[in-house]
């Protein structure tokens, strides 16, 4: 168990267990800084695991004692479990990206301060607008929302979905996930269809990352893993 409620602890006091694993199964709190963690896991166990999991807790992103631990519910957490077995993933999340693509060209965090050097929720208001035909602010604003995520566009896969759940008071968009600068996004919408065949866990962040890759957390998107006990 790592405690990711602010500063991560250091390496040694909860990663060497998961040293040699081909398999690491990852629950968290989706209230903790994920960019902390998943940086610290990937300087401490490199590439060479499968990653998965996903994250625990609510839509109004308010902490509470929502991951199973040892010793009872735990707030701001992450739970941790090596395999020797090797993994197959596949990851999909069905939504697709329309229009021209935006440069995050600024962030802070989970923050998206600004699309293409406009205020984020000024320049996502009006792509949204113009494709939905109603308001995409005030109380609608989530209800509309959660329908356009903003997958972050990566070569070769689907992208990185980002999903957008407020806007704060300085007119940027609050997401589901950290967001890095100098991203290129594309706004998205879902085939009502392609969205209902996925299943699974219903989780506010999904950890997915094959080997050889940097470990990435999802949102909005599906995880399927099969494992391997024959390898173990």
């Amino acid at each position: 168990m790592v405690d990711c409620s602010g500063s991560i602890a250091p390496a040694e006091t909860w990663a060497p267990p998961l040293h040699g694993a081909r398999t690491v199964i990852t629950y968290l709190d989706a209230t903790c800084p994920t960019g902390l963690l998943t940086s610290a896991l990937f300087r401490e166990l490199g590439a060479g695991p499968t990653w998965l999991g996903g994250g625990a807790g609510a839509l109004d992103f308010v902490r509470r004692s929502v991951v199973i631990a040892p010793l009872g519910l735990r707030a701001g957490v992450a739970i941790l479990a090596g395999l020797d077995a090797a993994a197959s993933l596949g990851v999909a999340h069905g939504w697709r990206a329309f229009g021209e693509p935006m440069l995050v060209s600024e962030s802070r965090g989970n923050a998206i301060l600004s699309l293409g050097w406009r205020p984020a929720h000024e320049a996502y208001r009006e792509v949204v607008e113009a494709h939905s035909g109603r308001r995409c602010e005030g109380e609608g604003f989530f209800a509309l929302a959660s329908t356009y995520p903003l997958p972050l566009e990566r070569f070769g896969t689907e992208g990185i979905v980002r999903d957008p759940l407020a806007v704060l008071h300085d007119g940027a968009l609050r997401c589901a996930g950290e967001v890095p600068s100098h991203a290129s996004s594309r706004i998205a919408q879902g085939d009502v269809a392609d969205l209902l065949a996925q299943v699974g866990a219903p989780t506010i962040c999904e950890v997915a990352s094959a080997r050889e890759r940097f470990l990435q957390i999802h949102n909005k998107t599906t995880v399927l893993a099969l494992i391997d006990e024959t390898s173990a």
